[in-house]
């Protein structure tokens, strides 16, 4: 099956191969897109909700500043060959569960500057078996601690940013499974404190962001020699 969808993409788009005005004919109204990279990006432009005629050979999706409320299931089904898919500063609060079934390429998502329930990510975002990288910065999040054990399934994520989303509290155990974690950013919350274990487990940590918080004082076990030793990058400035 998956070698017949992959055929399908292809014939199409060898169909839909040249140009009109400068842009790609298999491009959306209001849209700059590449056909070097197979790229669209329709920033700016209003758009309440994702388009249903976006090319499925695309790589790279960017639908920066929209009034995109939700994202309904199975939005991105035919979308196997992207890789990055860029939400940043719309007005999402719901994503449906398997909203991003298909995705099996996607390699970085950003859902910064939405109003998102952490409930409605673990549900949808978190369930996500391949997903390198996380960009949540500038989340509203309703619930003020991360729960434990919500990136259990995303084995595979590297990058996680979590900035600016007024979180007060992360408990031990909230980045349990991340063995491949190297980047954390955990800058401009309200954190005024950290759990003694709350990083174990991070094995490939090497840039971890505590800027801007309201830490005082930082019980010397809550960084295992392991993880110092391996820590390249650690941004405390701020607190």
């Amino acid at each position: 099956m998956g070698y017949l969808i992959g055929r399908l993409i292809l014939a199409i788009f060898v169909l839909t191969s040249g140009t009109i005005g400068g842009q790609p004919i298999w491009c959306p109204a209001k849209c700059l897109c590449s056909e070097n990279n197979l790229s669209v990006t329709c920033k700016n432009i209003k758009l309440k909700r994702i388009q249903p005629d976006l090319p499925p050979f695309i790589n790279s999706l960017d639908l920066t500043n929209n009034q995109i409320s939700e994202i309904c299931n199975n939005t991105f089904i035919w979308h196997q060959n992207l890789m990055k898919l860029i939400l940043t500063d719309n007005r999402i609060t719901t994503i449906e569960v398997g909203a991003f079934n298909g995705l099996v390429n996607l390699a970085e998502l950003s859902l910064k500057l939405n109003r998102l329930n952490i409930d409605v990510l673990e549900a949808s975002v978190f369930v996500q078996e391949h997903l390198p990288s996380i960009y949540l910065s500038n989340v509203y999040f309703r619930h003020k601690a991360v729960p434990k054990l919500i990136f259990r399934n995303i084995t595979t994520l590297t990058k996680l940013h979590l900035s600016n989303s007024r979180l007060q509290a992360i408990p031990e155990g909230a980045f349990y499974g991340l063995e491949n974690l190297f980047e954390l950013f955990l800058d401009g919350l309200m954190l005024d404190a950290l759990d003694e274990n709350v990083f174990s487990g991070l094995n490939s940590l090497i840039t971890l962001n505590l800027k801007n918080n309201q830490l005082r004082v930082i019980n010397p076990s809550t960084f295992s020699r392991t993880l110092l030793q391996k820590i390249t990058k650690l941004y405390l400035a701020g607190n």
